[in-house]
Formats: C-alpha cells, structure tokens, sequence
C-alpha cells in the first residue's frame, strides 16, 4: 500500500532531481538493506518503541472527552473535553504540525464535553451537543468554527439534546446525528436528524431500530452508514448491545443489520480500504474480539484476528496505507501497546509503545501520514472515580511516526509509503524521504546529488523500482536513455522498458507475507 498518489509539485520535484543525477551521469548507489536480523541485530519491538512514538509539544489544557479535527490546512482544531468527574471546557487550540506546538484558538460559545465534532465541506467545523448529566444535561445546541477567521458562529440547534452520540458526514455532505443519552428520561434515544450546512438546518431522519449510546457509526463506501453496538436500556436495567442497523440516505431509513459476534460498548470502529468495516475490543468483559463488516459479503459480519489486549474507550484512526491504528483504552493493568490492524492478512500486529497511557483520548491522521495523539485521562480503569490519578485529564500530546524510506521496519504500517521490503522501508517520491534525501529507482532513501561529490559515479545498472517506488522515475530514466542512444546513433541497444503490469504485480505481492490462519 502506499501513502497516497504524490501531488503534481511533489512529482515534479521528484522528476528534476532524477532529471539532475542523469544528466551528471550518475545517481547515487543506494545503501545496502540493512539486515532484519542476524547477531547483534536491535530488537524489532524495542525499536518500535523508540522510533514511532515521540512526544510533542503539550496542549495548553488538559483535556479527555475532546475533539480533534483534521483542518484543510494541516493543522488540527483541538475543541472542548470532559467527562465523569471533570466539568466540560470551552477553550480549544490549534496544533501545527510544522511547529510542533499547539497555539491558542476562540474558544467555544459553550463549554462541552463528549461532544461531536465533523469538517464540513466548506472548511468548517460543526460541534454538536454534548455534556454529562452530572454537569447540567445534554446540550441541543451547535456551533460552526471558521478556520480563516478562527471565529465560531452559532449554528441551529439540534431536534434532541445528545451526549455520547454520532455524526457522521455524509457523502452529500450532509451530517448524519444519531442516538446518545437524554438525561430528562434517563434512557437512551433512538432520535436521528440530519443536518445540511448549506441552509444551516436540522431535519429529522426517522427512528432508529433501537436506542442506544456510545454506540459506533461508520460510513460504508455505497454511502450507507453502519451503525453498531452501543448501550441500550430496557425495563430500567442497562443492557450492552449485539446489534447494528443499517441507514440508508436514498430511503431516508434504518433497517436491521447482522448481528456483531458479541455485545459492544465503547469499542472503536473504522471504514477498511477494500470496503469492509472493522469493529474491535469495548463490550461487557472489553474484549479482545473483533468483527467485519462486508457490505457484499455472506455472512456480512465476521469475526476476525484478535487485538493483543482488552480495551474499551480507545482512539483509532485509519493510516495513509489502508491498516486501522488504535491506541490507548482502559482496562485494569493495561499496558501501554498500541496496535494495528492489517486487512490484506486480517491480523493485529504491535505499533510500539505509546509515551503515556490514556483513554477517551483523540488520534488523528496528519497530511503527513503521522497520527496526533492528545489528552485523555490516565489508566487505569475509569470506573476508579475516587482515585485522583483517574480524575485528571492530562495536557500530553505525542505523534506515531512511520519512518522515511530507507529505515528498518518489520510491518507495512511503519513506513511512511506503507511498504516494509527486505526489512527496510521503501519509498514513493521524494516526501518520503528526510530532508537532503531523494527516493532513488530502487526504492531506498539516498542523500540528494547536490549534497555530495558526483566525480566518477555512475547509474545503478539494471535498477529495478522496489515495493512502492514510482513507475514514472523508471519511465523518465528510460526516456532520458532512449534520448541519450538516439543522439549517440546506438543502433544495436534499446532503454529497459518500465515495468509491465506482471512485474507491478508481482511487487505488489512481495510487500505482505501471506496470510496466516493462526492469530498473532
């Protein structure tokens, strides 16, 4: 998998340096695979732990039951926090990935915790409802932040007050709102409505086939939204859910779905790149188990490889290469491990060890390809009200780095591009690469021509792209030959010709072991 299609400019800049190192006549040779194992070789897990995680500059707030954003921009609006003990917060931040830092932000018209937070497709960002009983109810009201302006408007309320609820943006753009806790009733809602920024309205969206909070809302890729889980109350007794439903935009509707593989609350969910929907962990003992969800499938929902640790109530945020990341959760003992899931094998592998332990935290996928970790309270199990050290949210912010091509790696997930070939990360264009380094046709990071002596070199011969280098850096060197021959009056040799769709293929293959029918 790889990060992404490399932007126009970032193409370019790509071609004029190869275009550069082949007119001097040579491109730097690319350092030899470092070796995955052998005597003396690091420990695979321990240099997880020590180059994806690095802490980042703190927020100015503590903050748990927050929102973090992903801006047009870059940059990620930080808004609100609070749950259980802690009251609900106005203020909200903005982090800069370029800085490192979180700078200040306008605060919120109205303090609130566990609330919503969806990018609109105009740039703005729609909060809705949110708050803990304990602290005044659940709130109808919403509000729109402007990213240009850093100013927050009022926007119309919502139909029903709502906390631990779901929106979801729609493929219309509409923002889809769904279920949560109405402390008036003590009971959870089965109340959906949908919001168009356009008109700044709310209109309701029907029923749903059951109440239920702190349930999970995916959007699937035929632009229906699974709806999963969650906590439901009947006859005055809280009851933890098995179900889904389904709600469909071109009938306005919900019907039931398939049911999950076992009963889940404050689990996490996230959209697969091959259409699928995983849903993992939370329910009554926060399982280890997880399902997903295949729109084409029979049977549609399925058990799938288990995470390494129970958890409930973490952060989870699909990466650039297609695997789902999740981080923190709560559970008595938890350690701190981060973990990945792959859906070309369908198997948890460890992410390395996060800085600090947390839950109800936020995890963010940055422009990047780096995920922005930030607040939450400390483990252990949030059900300790009356142990301080659960009570206090905490500032703390720290990024998941895949590494740059040419790094060591033993999984896809921890390299920039996506692609882990011969143990070494491989790279896709020169974002891939650190500062004064350029993605060379064999896939492997080298220092750029400009920083280094180019008397006596040469042209790698035979070079092969690598995992997830660019066919179009081959099909340039191929031309710049052809070019070069044609000038020279060469009648007897021809340029190597790019790689056909065969030899894609079968580098496509090499980048995953095949999958195993054993759980890690």
């Amino acid at each position: 998998m790889t990060i992404g299609r490399p932007a126009p400019v970032t193409r370019r800049a790509g071609a004029l340096v190869l275009l550069v190192a082949a007119l001097a006549g040579c491109l730097a040779e690319p350092d030899p695979a470092p070796s995955p194992g052998g005597p003396g070789a690091p420990d695979p897990a321990a240099a997880l732990d020590q180059e994806l995680w690095r802490l980042t500059g703190p927020m100015s707030t503590p903050r748990a039951g927050h929102t973090a954003t992903l801006l047009p921009d870059g940059r990620v609006l930080v808004a609100g926090g609070g749950a259980w003990k802690a009251p609900p917060i106005a203020g909200a931040e903005l982090y800069d990935p370029e800085r490192g830092a979180f700078l200040p932000a306008a605060p919120m018209r109205e303090a609130r915790g566990k609330h919503t937070a969806t990018l609109l497709p105009g740039g703005e960002v729609l909060v809705a409802g949110g708050n803990q009983c304990e602290w005044g109810g659940p709130l109808a009201t919403a509000e729109r932040y402007d990213p240009g302006r850093d100013a927050w408007r009022t926007a119309a309320p919502m139909k029903t007050a709502r906390v631990w609820h779901t929106a979801t943006l729609l493929q219309d753009g509409r923002v889809l709102v769904t279920g949560g806790i109405d402390c008036a009733s003590v009971a959870m809602t089965d109340a959906a409505e949908i919001y168009d920024g356009a008109t700044d309205t709310w209109t309701p969206a029907g029923a749903m086939t059951t109440s239920r909070a702190m349930h999970t809302a995916t959007l699937l890729q035929d632009g229906r939204v699974l709806v999963a889980g969650g906590s439901h109350v009947e006859g005055g007794v809280h009851a933890v859910l098995p179900t889904t439903e389904l709600y469909d935009p071109e009938t306005g509707a919900f019907s039931p779905g398939p049911a999950l593989s076992e009963h889940r609350v404050y689990h996490t969910a996230a959209p697969l790149p091959d259409g699928r929907a995983l849903l993992a962990g939370g329910g009554l003992g926060y399982s280890v188990s997880a399902d997903t969800y295949d729109p084409q499938g029979a049977p549609a929902m399925s058990p799938t490889g288990p995470l390494e640790v129970h958890r409930a109530i973490a952060a989870s945020t699909p990466l650039a290469g297609g695997e789902v990341l999740v981080v923190g959760g709560t559970y008595p003992d938890i350690e701190t491990l981060a973990e990945a899931f792959d859906p070309e094998i369908d198997r948890w592998v460890p992410a390395g060890s996060p800085r600090v332990a947390r839950y109800l935290g936020t995890a963010t996928l940055l422009g990047s390809g780096e995920v922005l970790v930030a607040g939450g309270f400390p483990a252990p199990a949030y059900w300790v009200f009356f142990d301080p050290s659960t009570s206090d949210m905490n500032a703390s912010a720290e990024l998941f780095r895949p590494r740059t091509g040419g790094a060591s790696c033993a999984r896809p997930f921890a390299c920039r591009s996506g692609s882990c070939v011969d143990g070494a990360c491989a790279c896709a264009s020169v974002d891939h690469c650190a500062a004064g380094s350029v993605c060379d046709l064999s896939g492997r990071c080298v220092p750029r021509p400009d920083d280094q002596d180019l008397s006596g070199c040469s042209l790698p011969s035979g070079a092969q792209p690598r995992g997830a280098a660019a066919t179009w850096a081959a099909a340039l060197l191929a031309a710049l030959r052809l070019r070069a021959a044609r000038r020279r009056g060469a009648t007897t040799s021809s340029p190597r010709p790019a790689p056909g769709a065969a030899e894609r293929s079968a580098a496509r293959g090499a980048r995953r072991p095949p999958p195993s029918p054993s759980p890690p």
